[in-house]
């Protein structure tokens, strides 16, 4: 039996959230429910546009210099992004950078829908909203983004991949296909090389306790900003005399090395969270809002 093996790598986790996503879907189906064609509709131009803004979040990464085979994402459940990016302790302050850089980018955007009774009609797509006599409502959504630095990830498919191989004959009697079993039940795929030997593949995915209370803090991120957790604050190199503010001082400058001849400053205001806060983490933690100047738009 396998142990359940840590990463030998910090990683940066990152939350990626559509604020209000719930109530907009609700006033989708209130105001277009009467063709289910037109909610699918809906749905789809909500999350067409944050769908590119997620691709967008990754070419910023991409271009401070972070390998794509250092960029995983975890999984996605709808209008909620969980990535992670490996943190290699002499490189934390350059890619914690390129991180928060890709996060304020993302946060800045929004994604908006109009929702109508009905389709429109070619005709009426072109006529002034306000000749329309049609019920119509504005969505519009902003994006929650939270990152940590967690320093003990669990992988845990390598437990999956166990469990599921020891029930191939199980499967195989079921009558279902192994390898599409394995496939859409496991989350991992065999494949053939050469007619010898086999080539596994699963997805990734992390469990342990700073896992559970990075997303417990997540829920306190808030639309069009970005929140760091105390861990990944603490381990910034902070510059000589430099210090994280308390939860009493206003926003601060902290500034940390990112390479040998270069510093970066981020201006920070501190947020205690209480035990009370954090169901079930059993005790407090701090996170920090990032105040960050405007963010150009970038397409």
């Amino acid at each position: 039996m396998s142990t359940l093996p840590s990463t030998p790598l910090p990683l940066l986790s990152i939350s990626l959230d559509l604020s209000g996503s719930t109530q907009a879907k609700a006033t989708i189906l209130r105001v277009s429910a009467q063709d289910a064609d037109n909610v699918a509709e809906r749905y789809a131009s909500l999350f067409r546009q944050f769908f590119h803004h997620e691709a967008g979040f990754y070419l910023v990464l991409l271009s401070h210099g972070i390998p794509v085979e250092d960029i995983f994402l975890i999984k996605t459940i709808g209008d909620e992004i969980w990535v992670v990016v490996s943190a290699p302790p002499e490189e934390i302050g350059r890619r914690a950078v390129a991180v928060i850089q890709a996060c304020l980018v993302t946060a800045a955007k929004t994604v908006s829908t109009m929702c109508f009774e009905r389709r429109l009609t070619e005709e009426e797509q072109r006529a002034d909203l306000d000749s329309l006599e049609l019920e119509h409502e504005l969505c519009q959504l902003g994006i929650m983004a939270f990152v940590d630095l967690i320093e003990k990830p669990y992988e845990v498919n390598a437990l999956r991949q166990e469990a599921f191989l020891e029930s191939l004959a199980e499967f195989a009697r079921s009558g279902s296909g192994v390898p599409a079993a394995l496939e859409r039940l496991g989350g991992f795929g065999l494949g053939m090389l050469g007619g010898t030997s086999v080539s596994v593949s699963h997805r990734t995915d992390f469990i342990g306790f700073e896992v559970d209370r990075f997303f417990r803090c997540a829920k306190f991120a808030e639309e069009g900003q970005l929140k760091i957790g105390r861990t990944l604050a603490e381990a910034l190199p902070l510059a000589e005399g430099c210090a994280l503010p308390s939860c009493d001082d206003a926003p601060r400058n902290v500034t940390f090395s990112v390479s040998e001849t270069r510093l970066h400053t981020l201006r920070l205001t501190r947020e205690c969270l209480r035990k009370d806060d954090l169901k079930g983490i059993g005790q407090g933690y701090a996170v920090f809002r990032v105040e960050a100047p405007s963010i150009p738009a970038i397409s």
